[in-house]
């Protein structure tokens, strides 16, 4: 998977996750039954994110974790390999 697209899906994920949370939150006083289920759909989901971060936003070269903070990284910090430029 290209490291853009692992981010955008990351980031997609980490939103739905938060949503499925707030609405389970908000759902609180009138179905305390589905509230719960959405709270814990929203975990799931937070874990897959997590997860897809972790197994796929890896440098192609040694396969080590690249570093979250940085946006578009061109070298690679462990190995200084050159990361092939997506667009997607």
């Amino acid at each position: 998977m290209p490291l853009r697209t692992c981010r955008r899906l990351s980031y997609i994920l980490y939103g739905v996750s938060c949503a499925l949370a707030l609405v389970g939150i908000f759902l609180k006083n009138g179905n305390s039954t589905l509230s719960l289920w959405m709270v814990g759909a929203g975990l799931l989901v937070f874990a897959a994110a997590f997860l897809v971060g972790i197994i796929f936003y890896r440098c192609p070269l040694c396969k080590r974790l690249l570093p979250i903070k940085e946006r578009d990284i061109e070298v690679c910090p462990h190995c200084k390999g050159k990361l092939k430029k997506s667009n997607g």
